[in-house]
């Protein structure tokens, strides 16, 4: 059985409940509960996509930066490849869960809420580790001007 079989029926139940008021009885009822079923598994099936999707282009990245030093300006290169030292050396310092959670949002593009279905945190945590690690990284490069200028952060 797919792992999301229950979600999906929960989520149909919960649509057709949600659409009995707006049920015109242009058809059977057994075809409106099938048609908001059917809804229900694809988003369930277009949000998996976009989550292997961006669990792929996360998987590039972390597999090597060797595509930002392809470029035939081997001056920008070295400023590539110590931008990612510095980027990491960033998400290095800071816990974990805020360094997930920033690297999920600002480096793969997850919304929040798909943060707290990967992660199993609340919204509001995830909200609030975003936020904490956002303020940690921005004390982190104020501190440091050498990794500011690296980092690409203009005063």
């Amino acid at each position: 059985m797919h792992p999301e079989v229950r979600d999906v029926v929960q989520d149909a139940a919960c649509g057709l409940l949600s659409a009995l008021p707006r049920f015109r009885g242009e058809c059977t009822l057994l075809h409106f509960a099938c048609r908001i079923t059917v809804l229900a598994a694809m988003n369930v099936r277009r949000r998996e996509l976009s989550h292997a999707a961006k669990l792929h282009y996360l998987g590039e990245l972390t597999r090597g930066h060797a595509s930002l030093a392809r470029g035939s300006d081997p001056e920008q290169a070295l400023l590539d490849e110590l931008y990612v030292q510095a980027l990491r050396d960033l998400l290095g310092r800071l816990p974990q869960a805020q360094a997930e959670v920033l690297g999920l949002h600002d480096v793969v593009g997850m919304t929040v809420a798909e943060i707290a279905g990967v992660t199993g945190a609340p919204l509001e945590t995830v909200r609030s580790r975003l936020k904490l690690g956002r303020r940690a990284l921005q004390a982190r490069l104020a501190g440091d001007q050498r990794l500011a200028e690296v980092a690409g952060v203009r005063e």
